[in-house]
């Protein structure tokens, strides 16, 4: 007979491509997957998995069960959600955040998770959005809170809210002005988040728009790394104002008045339509009490030296 442990099993190899990844997710021993997968072979009476090469694939008839899996174990925690409270409901929510929600909200986040569901284990990941969109799209993650650069075909979207990012330099770069066009800004290295940020993604689509061609750029997926590198005087950024409070108020970095404005980046909390239960959307309702870009992070210390200080901890 066919039992829950052993769905639990496929699905897990499947989504995680591998049965040691599989094994992690799951909490259990390489040997309890494979002994799974084994007797659901035997009852089912065709392999599961081809074990020719070295990666764990689903063979047709794998593929062809997977699906019927899901469905089976997305009926079982539906079930449990009804009869289930808060206080005992026992799940695991694997979610997804880009660099910026974990330098602001994150903690704030995890604190009202488990607040509300006590007994649910959650397994963060900080990430790409580009990396998060493509894990929510495998099932790697449940949930993946992100810049709305995205297609919404199959994800149910939740908004968030929006951010504004404001152009930044060492001050020793723009002694002479603080107020400056596109045009102007051109002339000087554009320090640009790379194509696996959802931000960079967005303002590079509306720099390119407004015709900005830089004399040079530098591109980076570490919004840690832009900073360093503004205030470093290597060359312009853009950054919310809340992740370099500190670096503002001791002098180190100076905000820029470009003209146009940058526009606001909608945030959004994203969860698979076919996995969109009672659960995940208590959870991105959550998320959005809890979401609060403006926080002000701690991580750049002020003073002079601030910034040498807290990248060499």
């Amino acid at each position: 007979m066919t039992t829950l442990k052993q769905l639990e099993a496929l699905v897990a190899i499947a989504e995680t491509g591998s049965v040691d990844a599989a094994a992690r997710r799951l909490g259990v021993v390489h040997s309890a997957i494979s002994r799974h997968i084994r007797e659901f072979e035997e009852g089912f009476g065709y392999p599961l998995l081809d074990r020719a090469g070295r990666a764990a694939r689903l063979t047709v008839e794998g593929t062809e069960v997977l699906n019927r899996a899901k469905a089976v174990l997305l009926q079982r925690d539906l079930l449990l959600e009804r009869i289930a409270s808060k206080e005992v409901l026992i799940r695991k929510v694997r979610l997804g955040v880009t660099e910026l929600t974990a330098l602001t909200w994150l903690p704030k986040l995890l604190e009202a998770i488990r607040a509300a569901y006590p007994r649910v284990v959650i397994e963060p990941e900080v990430d790409h959005s580009v990396h998060l969109r493509d894990r929510l799209h495998s099932g790697q993650i449940d949930l993946a809170i992100l810049p709305d650069a995205f297609a919404a075909t199959g994800y149910v979207k939740e908004t968030l809210a929006e951010v504004q990012n404001e152009w930044f330099c060492s001050p020793a770069l723009t002694a002479q002005t603080s107020r400056m066009s596109l045009a102007k800004m051109s002339e000087y290295t554009l320090l640009t988040q790379g194509e696996l940020s959802g931000s960079g993604i967005l303002i590079g689509e509306w720099l390119r728009k407004h015709g900005v061609l830089p004399r040079s750029t530098i591109s980076s997926n570490s919004l840690v790394a832009l900073v360093g590198l503004a205030a470093s005087g290597q060359g312009i950024t853009y950054l919310p104002r809340s992740v370099i409070a500190n670096l503002l108020a001791s002098g180190q970095l100076v905000a820029l008045r470009v003209t146009p404005r940058l526009p606001p980046l909608r945030y959004v909390a994203m969860i698979r339509s076919d996995v969109a239960m009672p659960f995940l959307r208590s959870v991105v309702a959550i998320a959005r009490r809890a979401c609060d870009f403006d926080s002000s992070y701690q991580m750049f210390g002020g003073g002079q030296g601030g910034l040498a200080r807290s990248a060499g901890k």
